[in-house]
């Protein structure tokens, strides 16, 4: 008679853990359609950040020649860019301990995200 109610009460917590396996595959499938929509809305924004740059750059090249100036084809320095966090690790590992210190502390919020 023990082992009749150890075996049931082990088939109820197998059945809950199955329901609950349920929930967190209907919580991943929910979770994976938010990330496509979520990433297909960033490419939109890019795409339309990047029309917005092209729009600004003419306006700037035609208000320049309306006032008779050449347009100038600007680089971004490469100082402006945005580091990624592989490289800013990169770059910490590369100093010594001194400078490590007061780059971690620069650059904690990067670096210390997952």
């Amino acid at each position: 008679m023990d082992s009749i109610s150890t075996l049931t009460a082990a088939l109820e917590a197998l059945n809950g853990e199955r329901e609950r396996v349920k929930l967190l595959e209907a919580d991943l499938k929910a979770a994976q359609a938010l990330l496509e929509e979520q990433s297909a809305t960033l490419e939109a924004a890019k795409s339309a950040a990047a029309q917005i740059e092209n729009v600004n750059e003419l306006r700037v090249n035609e208000v320049l020649a309306s006032v008779g100036v050449a347009p100038v084809d600007v680089q971004p320095e490469a100082n402006d860019r945005v580091k990624s966090r592989e490289d800013l690790w990169a770059e910490y590992h590369s100093l010594d301990l001194p400078s490590r210190n007061a780059f971690f502390k620069k650059h904690k919020s990067q670096l210390s995200t997952l």
